[in-house]
């Protein structure tokens, strides 16, 4: 596989990890979101936003902006959360991931 597969891969991971952590009384919001939701989230916030911007050289204070898929949104009532530039698939140094809505 390629390596950007891989980074594809665990962008999913950890949008899934972050999205499930937005609200402990609903452990499994990423399941209930539709597949074409997560396609197109994907496609418009990493595949042609972070994935092309960020080169390593961010401040570790930067974060990344991502707005949910409307099933989501509904659910939580969070329209987007912001990503920290050191989360592990992003190569930041922190090894912690951290939610923020």
């Amino acid at each position: 596989m390629c390596g950007a597969i891989f980074l594809d891969q665990e962008f999913l991971v950890l949008m899934r990890d972050f999205i499930n952590n937005l609200e402990p009384e609903l452990p499994d919001v990423w399941d209930s979101i539709p597949h074409e939701e997560v396609r197109a989230m994907t496609d418009q916030f990493w595949e042609h936003g972070i994935k092309h911007q960020f080169d390593g050289s961010e401040p570790e204070n930067k974060e990344w902006r991502v707005q949910m898929p409307p099933t989501c949104a509904q659910m939580t009532g969070k329209v987007g959360i912001n990503i920290p530039t050191c989360v592990p698939c992003l190569g930041g140094p922190n090894t912690e991931r951290k939610t923020s809505g």
